[in-house]
């Protein structure tokens, strides 16, 4: 399982043979990996298969704390299919940002028949963005509230986020 470890890896083909690692560094490897293929498996399935469990669900379980009903039920009378977008991750990984023009003509092909709604605490619209069929609640959901509306999504759109990681936790189709 070496190769599920990428630092491990490499800092043991570093310390004992550093031309070792230099060849492998050579042949492209991405991140630390010396194999280029990524598991096949989730990583936590095999860390179990490791420690001799070995039918583990690799899903994971995710409690919906409670919401104001007036809440809640503002969210389940918007029309399905919802889709929720989260258009900016944390404000330390500006790597993850995806160009506004870009979401903003996301946001207009989607709205022509989807309910589109936007969570987070910052939004990548500069000046807001008014249009039919989308709704914005950035930063103005409570840790509760925000869990709750992606967890009612038939689809999550955004970037590496903690929105991305509750759609996954709730099984929430995503694009990433």
């Amino acid at each position: 399982y070496d190769h599920l470890t990428p630092f491990f890896t490499a800092q043991r083909l570093l310390t004992r043979d550093p031309a070792a690692y230099r060849a492998a560094a050579k042949r492209n490897v991405h991140h630390g990996y010396i194999h280029p293929t990524p598991p096949q498996r989730p990583l936590i399935t095999i860390m179990a298969e490791c420690a001799g469990i070995k039918s583990l669900d690799p899903a994971i379980d995710c409690a919906t704390p409670p919401v104001a009903p007036r809440f809640a039920a503002d969210i389940a009378s918007l029309a399905k299919p919802l889709i929720v977008m989260q258009t900016l991750a944390s404000q330390w990984t500006p790597n993850k940002e995806w160009p506004e023009a870009s979401w903003h003509e996301l946001v207009r092909l989607l709205t022509q028949e989807h309910e589109v709604v936007e969570v987070g605490t910052h939004s990548a619209f500069a000046g807001g963005l008014a249009m039919p069929r989308f709704r914005s609640l950035v930063g103005r959901t409570s840790v509760a509230e925000f869990i709750h509306v992606v967890s009612r999504a038939d689809v999550f759109v955004g970037p590496v986020s903690g929105g991305m990681h509750l759609a996954d936790a709730f099984r929430v189709p995503a694009v990433v």
